[in-house]
């Protein structure tokens, strides 16, 4: 197509361009009014169809929403059965395996208590057969007495380790003597080392005959009592009663040593000690502290002479109190007045037997 010529006058003439000869496109309808407009031009036929097909895809959809809501309850509720039949599944199994643990157990305590019965009589049967025939014993076992031990001491290394079986068995013989106490401390790093000896199992046992020597401290009788009533509770199985009875026995030894002279206070303490051995060890009432043996070991010569201190406060509450009455004995005790002296220098013993009453009360 070729140009036109300058001369021609549409070129030359003034743009006056209308809406139809612009470039510009028309704006574009909108929805509503184009679907305004499709619904103006509908027919009532086209309308109805129109309206039927959108009530079947809406009934699809519904269709389809509940499959889906069905499909999930469907899976959870085949979850939630999974989960009751595994759990019931693993009940059924603890259970099981519970009641083959108790049978278990039941069996082995069966066992136990079948296997003490079996010792028992056993060591019944050793105890009636040396009593028939001495002579059947060894030599070695008549000696230590270990072999008429019962079994209730198999347990007594575990507690009590480096403790000598012989002593046990002397005690289970009732020929024990309380100044062998010190053999029964079961820590072997304070036992000398020319008095110690070594067993096949590497227990180390003190060989020496006791003394009171090796009873210096009462620390060291405190630790040999203590054990020593651990083995009587064992071998005898006693009561709560034995055992409170030698409990506060310890405890008075231990009192007492704190106001005499240790020597007398262990004095006191052996002659008791191997009386009960003598009358029965396990007899609650032997091992109660008589008021002679305490008065014949533990009075007012025996006891500790005070510190500095304590000298300058007694004389200090003697002073304020005025209750000096004798040099021994005090004397506001004895006739049942009140001891304003903490702790008193005096014995609060009776003056006239030396009793753990006043003297007001004296019958002697």
């Amino acid at each position: 197509m070729s140009p036109r010529p300058l001369n021609d006058p549409l070129v030359n003439a003034p743009f006056t361009a209308t809406r139809s000869q612009s470039r510009i496109p028309n704006p574009p309808r909108s929805r509503s009014s184009s679907a305004r407009t499709m619904s103006s031009s509908e027919t009532p036929a086209e309308k109805a169809i129109r309206a039927e097909e959108k009530a079947r895809l809406d009934e699809l959809h519904n269709e389809e929403l509940l499959d889906r809501q069905a499909t999930r309850a469907e899976r959870k509720a085949k979850f939630d059965a999974e989960q009751i039949v595994a759990k019931a599944r693993a009940d059924a199994e603890l259970d099981a395996l519970k009641a083959v643990n108790a049978e278990k157990l039941e069996n082995m305590k069966t066992a136990a208590a079948n296997a003490t019965l079996a010792e028992e009589a056993v060591h019944q049967a050793k105890l009636m057969a040396i009593e028939k025939n001495p002579a059947i014993i060894n030599a070695a076992e008549v000696d230590s007495g270990e072999s008429s031990l019962p079994p209730t001491a198999k347990g007594l290394d575990l507690c009590l380790p480096g403790i000598p079986m012989s002593e046990v068995a002397n005690i289970w013989k009732g020929t024990f003597v309380a100044e062998n106490l010190a053999k029964l401390r079961n820590n072997p790093s304070r036992v000398e080392t020319n008095r110690i000896e070594f067993t096949a199992d590497s227990r180390v046992l003190a060989t020496s005959t006791g003394s009171r020597k090796d009873l210096a401290s009462v620390d060291v009788w405190l630790e040999g009592f203590t054990n020593y009533t651990i083995i009587v509770q064992t071998l005898w199985n006693t009561s709560h009663t034995l055992s409170t009875a030698m409990t506060q026995f310890h405890q008075k030894i231990v009192m007492l040593s704190a106001t005499y002279i240790w020597a007398n206070v262990l004095n006191l303490a052996l002659q008791v000690h191997n009386r009960a051995i003598r009358n029965s060890q396990i007899a609650p009432a032997n091992w109660t502290i008589p008021n002679e043996l305490r008065a014949a070991n533990c009075d007012w010569s025996s006891v500790k002479p005070p510190t500095s201190k304590a000298s300058t406060a007694s004389k200090r509450s003697r002073a304020d109190t005025n209750t000096a009455h004798a040099d021994e004995f005090c004397g506001n005790w004895n006739f049942n007045r009140p001891c304003a002296a903490k702790p008193c220098r005096y014995t609060h013993a009776c003056q006239k037997c030396k009793g753990e009453h006043p003297k007001k009360e004296c019958t002697a």
